[in-house]
């Protein structure tokens, strides 16, 4: 062979990879490659041969055929380690090793987007991250897609940072690009997926956590969305309560939307401007571990096996085994959060850790409890074993958060907050409905505008409980209003209850519909009226409603205001003879003027005789 033609092979075998005429295999490793070799090999092995450095080389490099795969080892590929964003792949495979090995991490606030995938392009098995400090202007695009024909597959695609501009993991942006989105766990963006094109696109089992949307349609195009876990609040019982929207499926689209076999779960609205396809469940997923993003799943998944034989959602493995969500979980001061199983023989420590696995109730063992962070119920009953064996204290904000569905019973909360202003004891965050009954409420502390509860756009039913101090005893705001495409109707119920020791307002409704029935209402049981009290208080009459029945309310400056009653059945105002006020005794006496006072129309005490008004029936020796 001649030297000149020697020459030539050698440059088409180890310097231009270009020449080949078929698709073919090229490797890229941040660690130990050069973007002087060739790329053909994964490991260097003499000469020019051996992996690339960045993907940014191997996607810029001209000549490489369609259809080539870009190998990527395991490793970090960002600015420092010579990338430049956006990353722009066409007709090519980039293919990662692992997604949970492979990270292209974005600069942060200065490049949108991560990666662009435009004709043909596909990127699997991939970990892509975009970061956020930032707190003003436009969130950006961590994938965009701008060709036809592309596929997502198989890849971790999330968002860090404190910054509130979350972005969108994946945007099939303005034109006509199509493709599918499959296996792909998506999170912490404010879209998962968002499709502004006129092209088709498919999006199906992958699993999204986001803050805004997590699909969102827009355009003239054809969307299909199938087999996907879609959630804002990933965590068994948290509480979507940042503000915001929350839509798992948004159409805004003048053209074809579809879905079927989707979870979804704990989104504000689940489909908005569309309705819910065929095989929808909105069970728990029972992820592993969501409190640090492992969305994998449980063998007990709902889940599993949902989506014709295949699972719904990212993880299509069996599930894994020990699964700790039970319907009941017990909770003890004696038993242990790290080697108990909330079952009743092993029960856990803390509240906290029982509402991360009750699916249906927290049953709460007689003690005391000092929780770390606000004890939130999404859907689950925390019932305790009675207001004076289970007391739980601290001063979180709130102490209690519940959801639609949840309740609290036979528990002391008592909370003593020095900060933050305003605080609440306890929260019913629109919730329809909640219920709390048989427990008590203490307030005390130095914060300068508090609640003891607190029924905020919510449906809340509280029953035979006794309030405490603060500025308000019960505070309904926003439960009955309309706003463009909302409308709040919700009813908050106070019957039974004993509302004492509070500063200003003993119920006080503002935008709601309230209804007390049965309750002693005074601002100082043992003395004069508080200076500026009122006992029950509408502040709006035109969106409020406010009604009273077989009350005693007493000791208050003002003990009715605005309410549409007017003059209200079976009122009282005369001291209720409490046992022992200075220490929150607040059973009746026997000569106590709501003894045998309540509704008529109301179930009678287990004695036979008439409701008592108040939290606490005096039953007749």
């Amino acid at each position: 062979m001649s030297f000149r033609l020697s020459v030539v092979f050698l440059a088409v075998l180890f310097l231009v990879p270009s020449a080949l005429a078929a698709p073919g295999n090229f490797y890229i490793n941040a660690s130990t490659g050069n973007d002087a070799w060739n790329g053909l090999s994964p490991v260097f092995t003499g000469g020019a041969n051996g992996p690339w450095k960045t993907i940014t080389h191997a996607t810029t490099l001209g000549g490489i055929p369609a259809g080539s795969i870009f190998h990527t080892a395991a490793g970090t590929y960002n600015a420092a380690l010579g990338e430049a964003f956006p990353i722009n792949v066409f007709d090519k495979i980039l293919s990662g090793e692992s997604a949970s090995t492979v990270v292209i991490e974005g600069p942060a606030d200065t490049s949108e987007p991560i990666i662009e995938l435009k004709l043909n392009a596909t990127l699997r098995n991939c970990g892509v991250k975009s970061q956020n400090t930032s707190t003003s202007g436009s969130g950006k695009t961590t994938v965009k897609v701008t060709g036809t024909n592309v596929s997502i597959l198989n890849n971790i695609i999330w968002k860090e940072g404190a910054g509130s501009n979350k972005g969108m993991a994946i945007n099939f942006w303005a034109g006509s690009p199509s493709g599918t989105v499959r296996g792909n766990y998506l999170r912490e963006h404010a879209a998962g997926v968002f499709t502004n094109t006129t092209g088709s696109v498919l999006v199906e089992k992958n699993t999204i956590k986001y803050w805004g949307n997590g699909v969102h349609y827009n355009n003239s195009g054809s969307l299909d969305v199938r087999g996907n876990i879609i959630t804002k609040g990933a965590c068994l019982n948290a509480i979507l309560y940042a503000g915001g929207q929350g839509n798992g499926i948004k159409s805004e689209g003048t053209g074809t939307l579809t879905n079927s076999y989707n979870c979804l779960f704990n989104n504000e609205t689940n489909f908005n401007n569309t309705t819910a396809g065929t095989g929808t469940i909105y069970s728990y997923p029972r992820f592993v571990d969501p409190w640090n993003s492992d969305f994998r799943l449980y063998s007990d998944s709902p889940c599993i096996g949902a989506y014709a034989g295949a699972n719904i959602g990212a993880d299509q493995s069996s599930g894994q085994s020990g699964s700790p969500y039970r319907d009941t979980v017990y909770v003890s001061p004696s038993g242990s959060d790290v080697t108990g199983d909330g079952s009743q023989g092993n029960s856990f420590k803390t509240i906290e850790t029982g509402l991360k696995y009750a699916l249906r109730v927290v049953n709460v063992a007689a003690g005391s409890y000092s929780p770390a962070t606000s004890l939130q119920s999404l859907q689950a009953a925390i019932t305790g074993a009675g207001r004076d064996k289970v007391f739980i204290s601290g001063s979180n904000m709130p102490m209690v958060m519940l959801g639609s569905g949840a309740s609290l019973s036979g528990c002391t909360v008592n909370a003593s907050p020095s900060l933050p202003d305003p605080y609440v004891s306890l929260i019913t965050y629109k919730a329809i409905p909640a219920t709390v009954s048989d427990s008590t409420f203490k307030l005390t502390g130095s914060s300068t505008l508090c609640a003891n509860v607190f029924a905020y756009e919510s449906s809340t039913a509280v029953n035979s409980c006794l309030v405490i101090g603060g500025d308000f005893g019960f505070y309904a705001r926003k439960g009955k209003f309309t706003m463009p495409n909302r409308r709040f109707d919700n009813t908050l119920t106070v019957e039974g209850c004993t509302i004492v020791k509070y500063d200003v307002y003993g119920i006080a409704n503002d935008q709601d519909r309230v209804y007390v029935k049965d309750c002693i209402i005074s601002s100082n049981p043992a003395g004069t009226a508080k200076i500026g009290s009122y006992g029950v208080i509408n502040f709006e009459v035109i969106t409020g409603e406010a009604y009273a029945s077989y009350n005693d309310v007493y000791n208050n400056e003002t003990n009715y205001y605005q309410l549409n009653t007017g003059p209200n059945p079976g009122a009282l105002s005369e001291d209720a003879q409490f046992a022992d006020v200075a220490n929150d005794y607040y059973f009746l006496n026997a000569n106590s003027p709501c003894v045998n006072a309540g509704d008529p129309n109301a179930s009678y005490k287990p004695d036979g005789t008439r409701r008592d008004i108040g939290a606490f029936n005096y039953y007749n020796p």
